[in-house]
């Protein structure tokens, strides 16, 4: 009798289990049905319009980001360079102020030998597109007329931190000016200078 009646009670708790669940599902879907019949064309162009708007800042930010993340950009290594050599005191000592940038520039990337390349790891084969490192060389020009050579060697920041504030890795960065025996080697050594008894950009 005690069996009978516990099964009675199992079978009456699946049943109201199975009765709720079909009024949740009910209630859902009359839930949907009232909110879609609710909505008007006006609704729609709005969700349209502002769906449409935030698709395209996210597309252009993916973009920009992905334009910054596969490239060095000559502009901005130019700018941080000439903000690390400016800001020397052995720059300034030796170059009356104001300095100012001459006409010449150059600049030169360097990407991975990937026929002979063992030792570069695989997720660094598969971005080939993506240099490896810039080499530039550009001439300061201070109020005297004096001419002095700026040479440097960068690679981007690994991080996205760093990839958001574009900066670098100075491997090495040097100033060669015309009466100073020696170059000014800011980063780096001079057997990783660019600029060595002549020009030589990889």
């Amino acid at each position: 009798m005690n069996l009978s009646h516990k099964t009675f009670l199992r079978i009456e708790n699946v049943y109201t289990i199975i009765t709720t669940l079909i009024f949740l599902v009910a209630y859902t879907l009359y839930f949907i049905t009232d909110w879609l019949s609710s909505i008007t064309f006006k609704n729609v162009a709005k969700f349209s319009f502002y769906s449409g708007f935030f698709s395209g800042i996210i597309s252009c930010i993916v973009a920009w980001l992905t334009v910054i993340a596969f490239s060095i950009h000559p502009t901005t290594v130019y700018k941080a360079a000439l903000k690390k050599v400016l800001s020397n005191h052995s720059v300034r000592t030796n170059l009356a102020t104001p300095v100012k940038p001459a006409k010449f520039r150059a600049y030169s990337y360097t990407y991975p030998d990937m026929n002979n390349s063992h030792d570069v790891p695989i997720e660094r084969k598969l971005q080939f597109w993506k240099p490896k490192r810039m080499q530039m060389m550009f001439q300061l020009e201070d109020a005297k007329g004096k001419l002095a050579m700026v040479s440097c060697d960068v690679s981007r920041k690994p991080g996205f931190l760093n990839l958001l504030r574009n900066r670098f890795t100075f491997h090495s960065l040097s100033v060669d000016i015309p009466d100073n025996e020696d170059r000014l080697i800011l980063r780096g050594d001079a057997e990783s200078d660019v600029f060595n008894e002549g020009v030589k950009l990889n």
